[in-house]
């Protein structure tokens, strides 16, 4: 290893001075100017540390998921836009949440990798790809008109290039947090923004009025690629089954 923080480092797994593929005669003692820049990226994605590492190689060659990860990751970096996908499921631990952070982690590194060949900034304020718990989107909104309330998580959530809404329909429901949910994804849907939705429940359950009504789902589904998570091992070759709308 190179530095102290290599093993602990969120580009350990993709790092190119590493694998040897960039000079390291010239490297700084104590600091690594491509570790600084995940660091300062990887605080405004908000993706909690359980999936900072998830990666496409946990993940057998060949197996639908894999596939099913490189093909958005090339829609994405191709520069296709209004990527919708929801992955349902009513089995808890099968990784849904693991996939899409995968795909999340897989996007930002190769988002900065382009920013540092265009020369953009790699300090911007605002995020590349973002997490977001709906759980706490849905309790955060309950503060939404008290002087503790923080705008920032909702404002990145509404104009992120890549968001990931994680176990949607989670949390105590109201019909402000319906509505809001809905201006949320109504928003993204029209801006063609990608977005990927996670929940353990299916459309059907979704749908009903105390979660989040047909309205809402409606919206989140239409032209979505619904892929529904039914086995417990992300690394089965049929691990799902999914349909194109």
């Amino acid at each position: 290893m190179l530095y102290d923080f290599c093993d602990t480092c969120y580009l350990k797994s993709d790092c190119r001075r590493l694998t040897g593929e960039i000079d390291n005669s010239q490297v700084l003692p104590d600091f690594c100017f491509p570790h600084k820049v995940a660091e300062h990226n990887l605080a405004l994605a908000n993706i909690p540390l359980r999936f900072q590492k998830a990666r496409r190689d946990d993940y057998k060659e060949g197996s639908v998921l894999r596939e099913h990860i490189n093909d958005v990751l090339d829609r994405l970096l191709d520069g296709e836009q209004g990527i919708f996908i929801c992955y349902t499921g009513s089995v808890t631990g099968t990784g849904k949440t693991h996939c899409a952070a995968t795909i999340l982690n897989h996007y930002l590194i190769s988002a900065l990798r382009k920013r540092i060949r265009n020369k953009e900034d790699l300090f911007q304020d605002t995020p590349l790809v973002y997490f977001v718990d709906y759980a706490l989107l849905v309790d955060t909104l309950r503060d939404r008109y008290s002087d503790s309330y923080d705008a920032t998580l909702m404002e990145n959530a509404f104009n992120v290039p890549l968001l990931l809404l994680d176990d949607v329909g989670s949390g105590k429901m109201s019909d402000y947090a319906r509505e809001q949910t809905n201006i949320l994804i109504n928003h993204r849907y029209s801006n063609n923004l990608s977005t990927i939705i996670t929940s353990n429940l299916t459309l059907e359950e979704l749908s009903e009025p105390t979660v989040l009504g047909k309205r809402v789902v409606s919206r989140m589904s239409d032209g979505a690629e619904i892929i529904n998570f039914c086995s417990s091992d992300r690394r089965m070759p049929k691990s799902i089954f999914s349909v194109r709308n």
